[in-house]
């Protein structure tokens, strides 16, 4: 497939430029073109055979054998031509994979030479983005250099050349100087990290954030089937169709506004539980400070390092019956994948429970402390800003791939979508259609995890899934640590459970 940009894995974090074919392709196309001029010339040989048999007939079978060998020697003829144009190809294909080399090295090169300019950036704006939104490269670039580019703006009266030229671009290498040290700046720590702290302790004193209740928990009888309906049920295997169906039961449509999915599957082995979590929550009729999907929780996973969430999980896995080390696999869109990854990286929840699988789509997830063990897939559509919002790429290695597309799910567009309040790439549906093309791609690193994080579900024996309402407590500012006892929720909804909690 060639609209799939994968990093991580076996080919490292330095993905190929965006083009019809990959590098790759390229060069299996000439392996493959090799094969086919070694069956040529064995063909070749067959005839000419063929021809050398027919001429050498005798007698009556000579008229016959004369019109054969005619044919034969036409058809011969017209086999080496082939020979000839299918070996051109195989130089030819080299000589592109020389011109993909080459012309890979030097859009980095210019992208490092321009990013950190207002031109370079309005540039790349107008030939990235598919709409009125930044792509997500672009996202990152402003968060790291937005000093700059606004000080070139506020000088631009100035114009391009002479003294007073000059001191607007003394102010833009003044402000240049604001930049974290990776950026071209002095600064130990990036913008957007000095920026999330500032805003975290503001939120803290304001109480944006606060603590996370579990409301109740409610067994249901399936999943919603994948990020836009239909319906799951039976036994989770782990596939992408049951953990977008998963993801899909977290939706504040389907549960209501505040509620995350949870799935228990019992296996041979282990009990796996599958956490889903929802997007950004806005307008669902709830105090906007009660709501822990809302701006609070955007907060509290941007710059508290989801702290309140992974107390608010701890507290549902324990509501639905979880014991120390069972496996959990956790799944998050947008906001959601900010906390899948928090708490997947959270040591006290480590501690309690073995951290398998990750699946996050859409999500401005950068640089987390995913264990290596777990299985990780981050899904980010090239034209979504919101995955490159944090400035920093999403951290990968040998079993946690970035997966990126340009490609939109049928029926959507560039155009304005009515799914989402971000962008158009955003839409859940245009995820969802990421991830199953993923899993039909033949691609040898996407296989392994796909086949690794079904292997998470290995001799599953039957799921139990249940709907969980949570509230935030503005009263409640200290998040509870997640070594103390918790009380159970409020309500435990319809599901029969004995006294610790447990279903029976």
């Amino acid at each position: 497939m060639t609209d799939l940009i994968i990093r991580g894995g076996s080919r490292g974090d330095n993905p190929a430029a965006v083009v019809s074919y990959s590098k790759h392709e390229l060069q299996q196309a000439q392996q493959l073109l090799g094969v086919v001029v070694g069956h040529l010339d064995a063909a070749a040989d067959a005839l000419g055979e063929a021809y050398g048999a027919a001429q050498s007939l005798h007698g009556f079978d000579a008229v016959i054998s004369a019109g054969l060998a005619g044919r034969l020697s036409v058809t011969l003829t017209r086999l080496r031509y082939l020979q000839s144009d299918v070996g051109s190809l195989i130089p030819a294909l080299a000589l592109a994979e020389g011109h993909y080399d080459q012309t890979e090295w030097e859009i980095n090169n210019d992208v490092v030479v321009l990013r950190d300019q207002l031109e370079g950036f309005l540039l790349s704006y107008v030939l990235e983005s598919a709409g009125p939104y930044p792509s997500g490269r672009l996202a990152q670039d402003f968060a790291n250099h937005w000093p700059v580019y606004l000080t070139a703006t506020l000088t631009l009266p100035l114009g391009r050349g002479g003294a007073a030229a000059g001191r607007g671009e003394v102010f833009e290498r003044m402000s240049g100087l604001t930049r974290g040290e990776e950026h071209g700046g002095v600064a130990s720590s990036s913008l957007t990290e000095r920026f999330a702290r500032a805003i975290g302790w503001g939120s803290e004193v304001g109480r944006l954030t606060a603590r996370i209740e579990v409301v109740e928990i409610r067994e249901t009888e399936g999943a919603a089937g994948g990020l836009d309906g239909g319906a799951a049920h039976g036994t989770m295997r782990g596939s992408m169709q049951d953990l977008l169906a998963n993801q899909g039961a977290a939706d504040q449509e389907r549960s209501g506004p505040g509620a995350m999915a949870i799935s228990s599957t019992k296996t041979a082995a282990r009990t796996v539980h599958t956490v889903s979590l929802p997007g950004t929550q806005t307008g669902d009729g709830s105090a906007p400070e009660e709501n822990p999907w809302g701006v609070g929780g955007l907060v509290d996973g941007l710059t508290g390092d989801s702290r309140h969430a992974t107390a608010a999980v701890l507290d549902a896995l324990q509501g639905v019956g979880a014991e120390p080390g069972d496996r959990v696999v956790l799944t998050g869109y947008s906001q959601g994948g900010i906390h899948a990854a928090n708490i997947a990286a959270n040591a006290l929840f480590q501690q309690q429970y073995d951290v398998a699988g990750v699946v996050t789509l859409g999500a401005p997830v950068g640089a987390t402390d995913i264990p290596e063990s777990a299985f990780a897939l981050h899904f980010q559509h090239a034209h979504d800003a919101v995955p490159g919002a944090t400035g920093e790429p999403t951290g990968t290695s040998y079993n946690h791939l970035v997966v990126s597309s340009v490609e939109y799910a049928p029926g959507q567009s560039p155009g304005v979508d009515a799914d989402s309040t971000l962008s158009d790439a955003h839409a859940p549906k245009n995820y969802e259609h990421m991830a199953m093309r993923g899993a039909l791609s033949g691609d040898p690193d996407l296989e392994r995890v796909y086949g690794g994080l079904a292997g998470v579900y290995a001799g599953a024996t039957s799921t139990r899934r249940y709907s969980v309402s949570l509230r935030r407590d503005p009263g409640a500012v200290g998040a509870r640590p997640a070594q103390e006892g918790r009380p159970g929720p409020a309500s435990r909804g319809p599901a029969s459970r004995d006294g610790r909690g447990r279903p029976n």
